[in-house]
This record gives C-alpha cells, sequence and structure tokens, in this order.
C-alpha cells in the first residue's frame, strides 16, 4: 500500500477551484466504483474521476456527487487533464506514441 501514500501524489492547479488539487493513483476498485457511476460515456467518467479523487493537501475530498453540475461546466481539457492524471497518464503525446509503436496480439 506504499504506493497509494500521499507522496505518490499528483498536483493540478484548477483555476474553477482557485486551488491545488491532489490526486493519489486510482486503485482498481475507484475504478470500477467510477466506472459505475458513469457508464460507458467518456466524459461521464472523466467527471466522476474529478469529483472522487480531487483531494486538498490533507487528503480530505474536495468534492461531492453533490457538485456534478460545477464540474460538468468546468473545460472538457481541464477534466480530461485531472482524469488522466488520476489514471497516471501525464503526456497524451507519449501514450499515443506508444501505442502506435506497441505491436499488436
Amino acid at each position: 500500500m506504499e504506493y497509494l501514500q500521499k507522496d505518490h501524489r499528483k498536483t493540478i492547479y484548477i483555476p474553477e477551484l482557485d486551488e491545488t488539487v491532489y490526486l493519489s493513483p486510482m486503485s482498481v476498485l475507484e475504478h470500477i466504483k467510477i466506472k459505475t457511476l458513469g457508464g460507458d460515456v467518456s466524459g461521464e467518467l472523466n467527471v466522476w474521476t474529478v469529483i472522487e479523487k480531487a483531494q486538498d493537501k490533507d487528503g480530505n475530498n474536495l468534492l461531492s456527487a453533490a457538485d456534478k453540475p460545477f464540474v460538468e461546466k468546468m473545460p472538457t481539457m481541464m477534466i480530461a487533464k485531472i482524469a488522466n492524471l488520476a489514471m497516471g497518464i501525464e503526456d497524451l503525446e507519449t501514450v499515443k506514441k506508444t501505442s502506435e509503436t506497441t505491436p499488436s496480439l
């Protein structure tokens, strides 16, 4: 469980919250919960990822389900960036290049 400790969190400043948000690595159980909440729609998955994963510096959740309408009004790219960080994807170009050079089975 050492990997899930606070020192492994990523940070991102969110202007809409006027706050630096901390994101701990997403566990499999968290991913399952978010998929249950968001279904198969990637935008919904990203919104729920932001709601479930955004924390303050002390590890307290910044958002709840009641904040969903607020999060849905945030810029799409900001939501995607936060969700990608929570999933461990920091650079979409690197992910794209890696998937292009990885042979298919």
